[in-house]
């Protein structure tokens, strides 16, 4: 027994030391993951919270030298094992790792202490392009939240932001995206193309600096590239022969309209952050570029990030970002006018029709064809960045209209370059497929489709649809039918559209109805494709049921019509000229103030002078019949019960009618 026992004891032991060790290996890991957050190296922090939580890390030995050789066996808490988690999923999160985020929050959304893991949830649901989970994650994070503070005012855009795209997702998509060959897109990060007049492609990236000397072995280091460009292919990328500075990263260049001065982007930085982000300036002399230099303090404010430099083709307008004091929030698009040495003068905010609270970055300017080009994360968008649009001049623009998809998409979209006046091709940064950075695409913009459709309806009863209606679609500047079609019992219509024509007019015809025209117009410039909602109803022809013309006015006890008359009789002259079988009366009506016999005289006079108004912008006489009614037909009491006056009564009664008396094919 007492050999039993000891043995016993001695298992015992072992197995409370062997516990023992493993719970302080745990609590190692644990401390070295928590030390790899607090430094922001959330990629390193994320290996080790998964080998606490899993024992396994993805990717096997490719991730030597971060991958531990051996996990802990012990179980933690279940308080320790939900906040792994969680930092678990907040370090996927912060190196931009969505998809494989979305599963650990999931674990700890129904705990209290994480309550922020539902809206990160839905953060990551919406990266990765799930919108309608997404939608649902924002509402449910919104219901059981509470509080009114920058994370309810986030859900509430990006709810925004997640039936915009599900409703982009949905129409139908003319333009192509294409991801640069691997040879352009390796080594990190690849963005900001600039499309140089000798068919080169100039870009950034943080490839590995082979062979330069003292900068062997770097990676993540950003610096200038060159490759052959042609509309098939891009060359293999050599580097750039601007001067560099070890201590600075240096990218995002821009070229004065005859390539002898560049402005680009220098800056210092880590995963903490970027300091030290200036513009600078570079020119080509004797077959070199010189040595950058900082601008003046008119671009490059101290303590402040200047960047994404641009030039318009003009050679008159420097564009760039600033998160300069004086904008509408993070960082906004700015603009100098370039002095005779060739560098930009005082700076001015491009306004709050372009700028938001948010980040607006990489400006790209064709004053060709009066649009820019930028990119924002402070507009209703399908992902972080998307790109945008606007239409116009430097200190006017229109409102910006995004892009849509497939050029934005639920990720960082920026750095928007075209190779043509159209846009219909060139280059675009995204990182949509990628857990780190910015890559290089190409984009194809197909022709845009434009239609209309709508449904034709009963004027006095919005329910019915019309069934048998000619419709036909007009060209509202040559007045040429371009097509024509006929409505079935549901009384809808569509018509594809030219997008070159922006003025229609659609003419509506059945028996019974009269004639109508509906004038409708495409937007001008449009960047999207569209379908115009345009719905018309038809009035029934009632034969002998007078019409009141509301806006007839004639100068006062005369039969004299005002100015203003002569428009609304311009719209019935219209009405006439569709309907041209239609003979008509014109009747003017008085209050009973006067004699019978003088009120039936004016009321004759003043309809006669709306028939010769009418016949004088060519409505056949014979068409026409003017009649005076003078006080015999009121519509209301011209006294009130008590017998006094009732002015609004008089008001009503004196009134311009016309009817319908017959129609010539009946």
């Amino acid at each position: 027994m007492r050999t039993v026992f000891t043995r016993i004891l001695i298992t015992f032991i072992a197995i409370t030391g062997s516990l023992q060790a493993e719970a302080q290996l745990f609590r190692n890991y644990e401390s070295e993951a928590d030390r790899m957050f607090e430094d922001e190296r959330y990629y390193e922090a994320s290996l080790l919270y998964e080998r606490l939580l899993t024992g396994e890390v993805a990717g096997g030995e490719k991730l030597a030298p971060y991958r531990p050789g051996r996990g802990p066996k012990v179980k933690p808490s279940d308080e320790e094992y939900q906040r792994v988690v969680y930092k678990l999923a907040e370090s996927l999160r912060l190196y931009k790792n969505y998809g494989g985020a979305i599963d650990w929050y999931a674990k700890v959304l129904d705990n209290d202490d994480y309550p922020l893991a539902k809206f990160y949830h839905a953060v990551c649901l919406r990266a990765a392009a799930r919108y309608e989970e997404a939608l649902e994650a924002y509402n449910n994070f919104l219901e059981g939240y509470g509080k009114d503070d920058e994370f309810s005012k986030m859900s509430e855009q990006e709810i925004k932001n997640c039936e915009f795209a599900i409703e982009e997702m949905a129409e139908e998509q003319v333009d192509e995206v294409y991801k640069a060959n691997s040879t352009i897109n390796e080594g990190g990060g690849n963005y900001a193309s600039v499309i140089h007049s000798d068919g080169r492609l100039i870009f950034t990236s943080t490839r590995y600096m082979a062979n330069v000397k003292g900068t062997l072995g770097k990676f993540n280091f950003n610096n200038v590239y060159e490759a052959d460009w042609s509309d098939t292919s891009l060359s293999s990328p050599e580097l750039y022969n601007v001067p560099f500075q070890q201590e600075f990263h240096q990218g995002t260049v821009a070229f004065s309209p005859d390539r002898q001065t560049m402005f680009l982007t220098r800056w210092q930085g880590n995963a903490s952050g970027v300091e030290n982000c200036y513009i600078y300036v570079s020119r080509f002399n004797s077959g070199a570029w010189s040595e950058p230099e900082k601008l003046s303090s008119s671009v490059n404010m101290d303590g402040y990030r200047s960047f994404h430099p641009f030039v318009t083709a003009d050679g008159k307008y420097f564009l760039f970002a600033s998160d300069r004091p004086g904008g509408s929030g993070g960082s906004d698009i700015w603009y100098s006018e370039i002095q005779i040495n060739g560098e930009p003068g005082d700076p001015k905010n491009l306004g709050n029709d372009i700028n938001t609270e948010g980040a607006d970055e990489s400006p790209y300017l064709d004053v060709a064809s009066g649009k820019l080009y930028f990119s924002s994360n402070g507009k209703i968008g399908m992902g972080d960045f998307d790109v945008f649009e606007a239409n116009g001049t430097i200190g006017n623009f229109s409102e910006p209209e995004n892009l849509g998809y497939p050029i934005n998409s639920s990720r960082d979209d920026l750095h928007f370059t075209p190779a043509d006046e159209e846009a219909h091709t060139g280059f675009l940064s995204s990182d949509r497929e990628s857990v780190c950075c910015l890559e290089l695409y190409s984009f194809e913009q197909g022709n845009l489709k434009f239609a209309v459709s709508g449904t034709i309806t009963d004027c006095d009863d919005a329910a019915t649809a019309l069934e048998g209606v000619e419709v036909s679609l007009v060209n509202a500047s040559t007045s040429a039918v371009i097509e024509e079609k006929t409505t079935g019992p549901d009384g809808n219509y569509f018509f594809d559209l030219d997008g070159s024509v922006t003025s229609y007019k659609l003419l509506l015809n059945k028996d019974g109805y009269f004639t109508k025209e509906h004038a409708f117009q495409l937007q001008e410039n449009a960047t999207r494709s569209d379908t115009v909602e345009v719905s018309v109803c038809l009035k029934e022809v009632e034969v002998d049921k007078p019409i009141v013309i509301s806006n007839i006015y004639y100068d006062f006890d005369k039969a004299t019509l005002r100015p203003e008359s002569k428009v609304t009789l311009d719209s019935l002259a219209g009405v006439l000229r569709l309907n041209p079988n239609m003979v008509v009366e014109m009747s003017a009506h008085t209050d009973a103030i006067g004699t019978e016999a003088y009120n039936e005289d004016l009321s004759q006079r003043r309809a006669q002078s709306c028939v010769d108004y009418l016949i004088s912008v060519g409505i056949p006489t014979e068409k026409l019949i003017a009649k005076g009614y003078g006080e015999s037909r009121p519509i209301a009491p011209n006294t009130n019960p008590d017998g006094s006056d009732n002015p609004d009564g008089r008001q009503l009664n004196r009134r311009t009618e016309f009817k319908v008396v017959k129609t010539l094919d009946e």
